[in-house]
């Protein structure tokens, strides 16, 4: 539709236009309630794209059509915190870009049907391209949690300057103090700024949505962290879909900064994009002691386990240092704290329980984590 947008009416031959039309006749015939989420989303773009363009009878079905379901999805699949419901970063840009293409289409047709949704599709690209600032490491890149990896959505600044094109508000960044907290809810990942480029990054998140969590991993509890700037821990993020092992253990407990029980996941990955009984976190808090700032959360998903284990996290920060803490009640065999590391940061055992991650830079970082 771009393409023939930019064309000249008279260089658009008329086999093109037929196969345009014969290829949103077979879609509308299969459109994704099988699959629905960012597939059905997605598919309304296509028929209200098809039917601006062409227009007439089918067109006009076409795009009525694409209307009405977005006017259904937009709501269900953006919550009220800006965060798209399967709650995957790369996902969220992504299904943003499909936004403004579609504020763009409006500013071009000035079709009254689009004009009348405009205001609404505008607010939720703001509020969407809040979420995913929050929830991008200061090398302005993504985080990883649920399927993510680099190269596959637009960047961050490529979103941002493509909103302003179209005339949306961006929310200014907030100031920084000794610490600053946030908790996204009701998406549930937490955020942590240090004013010297550090960030923290939690999902204390539940399995979302519930009737189709085909991105979502098993990596309740787990975090990433930055440090001046730079990215020192790591969840494991994707590399191919399909239903190998490799797509398994990407999706795997063991493949997050979380922890794991007896060699299983807490919650049931299976098969490439299915999930069964699902880890859901409780008594989650962000609060301010004094000079401190504490985020508190528990999750479930070990209580299917003949141990009926309960993982609770605490992260502490102040302006000197942050600390993990992880309580586990119940009975187990084994318990394994992952801790993944970026591939520029090298780990140095100093004595026992303790040890130096130093980051390769001009100016090397060192710190301790130390094992209790």
């Amino acid at each position: 539709m771009k393409f023939f947008g930019r064309s000249d009416e008279s260089e658009l031959k008329p086999e093109w236009l037929d196969s345009l039309a014969l290829q949103v006749n077979a879609l509308e015939q299969q459109l994704e309630f099988h699959i629905l989420a960012n597939h059905l989303f997605t598919n309304a773009k296509a028929l209200v794209f098809v039917g601006t363009f062409l227009g007439g009878g089918d067109g006009d079905r076409w795009l009525g059509k694409g209307l009405e379901l977005l006017d259904a999805e937009v709501p269900e699949q953006f919550l009220h915190d800006g965060a798209h419901y399967e709650r995957s970063p790369m996902y969220q840009t992504t299904l943003l870009w499909d936004l403004a293409d579609l504020i763009t289409l409006q500013q071009i047709s000035d079709l009254a049907q689009l004009n009348r949704r405009v205001l609404s599709w505008k607010e939720t690209l703001a509020k969407g391209i809040k979420w995913l600032q929050a929830m991008t490491h200061p090398d302005l890149e993504i985080s990883f949690f649920n399927d993510a990896t680099f190269g596959i959505a637009p960047s961050l600044a490529d979103l941002e300057s493509y909103a302003q094109q179209v005339g949306v508000d961006l929310p200014a960044m907030p100031g920084v103090g000794d610490v600053r907290e946030r908790l996204l809810q009701p998406s549930g990942f937490a955020v942590m700024d240090w004013p010297v480029g550090h960030r923290l990054l939690a999902d204390v998140a539940p399995v979302g949505p519930a009737y189709q969590p085909g991105h979502a991993h098993a990596d309740t509890l787990s975090c990433e962290l930055s440090l001046f700037g730079q990215r020192v821990l790591v969840n494991s993020g994707i590399s191919q879909y399909g239903e190998g092992a490799e797509r398994h253990r990407q999706r795997s407990t063991a493949a997050d900064n979380t922890v794991e029980i007896d060699e299983e996941n807490s919650s049931e990955v299976w098969a490439g994009f299915r999930v069964a009984r699902r880890a859901r976190p409780f008594d989650v808090e962000l609060h301010e002691e004094p000079d401190v700032v504490c985020l508190i959360a528990s999750h479930d998903g070990y209580r299917r386990l003949r141990g009926k284990v309960t993982h609770s996290r605490t992260w502490r920060a102040d302006s000197a240092q942050l600390v993990i803490e992880d309580h586990l009640v119940g009975t187990y065999k084994i318990a394994v704290a992952n801790w993944h590391l970026h591939p520029e940061v090298q780990i140095h055992q100093v004595k026992e329980s303790h040890f130096t991650l130093a980051y390769l830079t001009e100016k090397k970082l060192i710190f301790i984590l130390k094992v209790v």
